[in-house]
């Protein structure tokens, strides 16, 4: 039996607005996210040090954002291949032109509220991604100490269906009750507050859960039974009735030559097990660290674009400007990406992709 050491487990929803790119945009507002030049002078203004706080930017303190960064800071594959410059990030590369979200600190704490089942140490990292057109909150879960495939399984479905978050010590929150919270500071902070009634939530979230390190044996996916199968699928679909499908139907290798080797899929829910990464040399850590955020973050990237294509109406010479740029920038990537990896390429490929991409093709 495998004996898991370390497991991350991240998650993150997607609100799309059109508050900065209505044909009646705000005439003042925290930030600039309306427009190219006003888009790429806050990259600019925002430090690399990530010392920027929101108070710097805003000449207020914020309701929930504490320090602003770019989200492009710690140079990955994901980053590099993004931009198409191994120089990267430097600022000839055009924030607006690559659609290139900001990241937030949170002034709030959060916890996780364990129902004392879990034996293992659960540390939350808070932080939130901001484009011109809406935000995505994003929670990550880093599991520590001996658990199992079972204890992951349980520990998921209780993050979606229990109580399982505390913001500063206050009551306990569901997972979309915590979402909804983060979100309203935001909303207050950088997208119109109650001005602002122009906002849609994906009924989707991006769910990407990663072994990072185990010992013991593994488990041969065609040797499971049919109760150890529920329970890898509940990891990527922890909410509702059990997935209905054959159970071979949701796995996809991530190698031809290597069965240990594979992402179990269900809408965009990952589960991630590299065998060949996971013993304790080298950087194997690292690189599957590096390939959980890589994967989340193309997740998250990719939603947010479809979801811009999916609020945006009309044809093309009603739309303001700095939208249809950002429409014709969301088609360029979702049809070819810098960075994809078998996650990312599963969304890609999906009839619903596919047709927010011909959505913009057809705009006349």
């Amino acid at each position: 039996m495998s004996t898991l050491t370390e497991t991350m487990v991240d998650v993150a929803d997607c609100r799309t607005t059109l508050y900065y790119l209505s044909k009646n945009p705000p005439a003042q507002a925290p930030l600039s996210l309306g427009t190219r030049d006003g888009y790429e002078e806050l990259h600019e203004t925002v430090r690399g040090d990530g010392t920027t706080g929101y108070v710097d930017l805003t000449g207020t303190a914020g309701k929930i954002i504490n320090r602003v960064f770019h989200a492009y800071r710690k140079k990955s594959k994901y980053w590099t291949r993004f931009a198409g410059d191994d120089g990267f990030p430097i600022f000839n590369v055009k924030p607006w032109d690559r659609i290139l979200p900001l990241e937030v600190s949170l002034l709030s704490r959060v916890e996780f509220v364990n129902d004392g089942t879990f034996k293992f140490k659960v540390s939350p990292v808070p932080t939130v991604l901001i484009y011109p057109f809406g935000w995505s909150t994003w929670l990550s879960l880093r599991l520590t100490s001996a658990h199992t495939i079972s204890d992951l399984s349980r520990f998921v479905q209780y993050v979606f269906n229990g109580k399982a978050f505390k913001i500063n010590g206050g009551q306990a929150l569901t997972l979309r009750e915590y979402f909804t919270t983060v979100g309203a500071g935001i909303r207050a902070d950088v997208f119109g507050g109650d001005k602002n009634t122009n906002i849609s939530s994906s009924q989707q979230f991006v769910l990407v859960t990663t072994v990072i390190a185990k010992h013991g044996g593994t488990r041969v996916l065609k040797l499971l039974t049919p109760e150890e199968q529920l329970e890898m699928l509940r990891i990527v679909k922890p909410e509702g009735p059990p997935p209905k499908k054959d159970f071979n139907s949701y796995v996809y290798p991530a190698s031809a030559k290597d069965p240990l080797q594979f992402v179990i899929m269900n809408d965009l829910s990952r589960f991630i097990w590299l065998e060949n990464l996971l013993q304790s040399v080298g950087q194997n850590r690292v690189w599957l660290g590096c390939h959980h955020d890589n994967t989340t973050r193309s997740l998250i990237h990719a939603l947010q674009l479809h979801r811009l294509i999916g609020v945006s109406s009309g044809n093309k010479q009603d739309l303001p400007a700095p939208l249809l740029e950002l429409l014709q920038t969301s088609k360029q990537q979702l049809s070819s990406p810098g960075y994809k990896n078998l996650s990312l390429r599963v969304f890609l490929e999906s009839p619903e992709v596919k047709a927010s991409i011909e959505k913009v093709n057809n705009l006349k």
